[in-house]
């Protein structure tokens, strides 16, 4: 009987061990996985292309959680072929932040309206790999991997200027540099 129940316990901290390394380690990553996957599915946007989310209300929750006071946008990105050049004008009279994760939910950068000078962002997204490219007009940033996500977001402020913060949200561009 007494084996037995030694048995049970050694059975009993493996799976314990398993499970608790299963969830700490990987479900952040199908998580993340999860959800690149599922903007090109339900919204038909590839990697390095913008999503933009309307004003979110009852009906909608493309994302998890949103805030009704903010107004997103998105990119799954993948600088395994070439960095990214990302464009965004930045509203003068409201916040405003872009912050990039890699697949294990880490937040590796994150900028706000307080801290980009003329009110435009210019940002080349680079590989772990990757050269730092010659580029003063830009802020440079190194993921820690080739894909993650980049979100946007812009508090609404008074709900009759959204057409306005649409505009600058219609106004963030992602495209390669070669």
């Amino acid at each position: 009987m007494k084996k037995k129940w030694v048995y049970y316990v050694i059975i009993t901290l493996i799976l314990s061990i398993s499970f608790h390394l299963l969830i700490v380690y990987y479900f952040p990553r199908i998580l993340m996985i999860g959800a690149a996957l599922r903007i090109k599915d339900r919204f038909g946007v590839d990697k390095n292309q913008l999503l933009n989310n309307e004003p979110v209300n009852a009906e909608s929750k493309k994302i998890v959680m949103p805030s009704p006071d903010l107004l997103y946008s998105g990119i799954s990105f993948d600088v395994s072929r070439h960095p990214l050049l990302i464009m965004a004008p930045v509203p003068t009279n409201t916040y405003w932040s872009m912050s990039m994760y890699d697949y294990d939910t880490n937040n590796f950068f994150v900028i706000d309206d307080r801290d980009i000078p003329g009110k435009k962002l210019v940002a080349v997204l680079i590989g772990p790999d990757d050269a730092v490219p010659d580029r003063k007009d830009a802020i440079v940033v190194r993921a820690p991997e080739d894909q993650g996500i980049i979100l946007f977001r812009m508090l609404i402020v008074d709900r009759n200027n959204i057409a306005e913060l649409q505009k600058f949200q219609r106004g963030i561009t992602c495209s390669a540099l070669k």
